[in-house]
């Protein structure tokens, strides 16, 4: 960080928002400002870095009981659930923390060992 970037930091109250909703705040000399950026610069890296070791996986989810399998039909088959059942599943995302194994059947396409791109 240089401190002399000419390119306005832009914050929006939503996705959506129209540019005249934006607020423009351009790099300035004040010490406060810019060690707050840099905090945020800091704390943006330590949060990219914790995204970078997860993994993610997609499962379903059995929306009458909340259970998360793999084979919906099996589950429906196995499990009994109430009267106002509708067979209705979902699919949800997973993360798994660096240090924990990977679900049984779940394939690691960052392993180098097993796969080259």
């Amino acid at each position: 960080y240089t401190g002399s970037h000419y390119d306005p930091l832009v914050a929006a109250p939503s996705v959506d928002a129209a540019a005249s909703e934006e607020t423009r705040l351009f790099a300035s000399r004040d010490k406060d400002l810019e060690s707050g950026f840099i905090e945020l610069a800091r704390t943006h890296n330590v949060m990219v870095a914790l995204k970078a070791s997860q993994k993610r996986v997609k499962r379903i989810k059995c929306v009458g009981c909340g259970a998360i399998v793999d084979d919906f039909q099996a589950h429906c088959g196995e499990v009994e659930h109430d009267d106002s059942f509708a067979y209705e599943c979902e699919e949800v995302e997973l993360v798994i923390e660096a240090d924990e194994a990977l679900p049984e059947g779940a394939i690691d396409l960052t392993d180098e060992v097993k796969y080259f791109t």
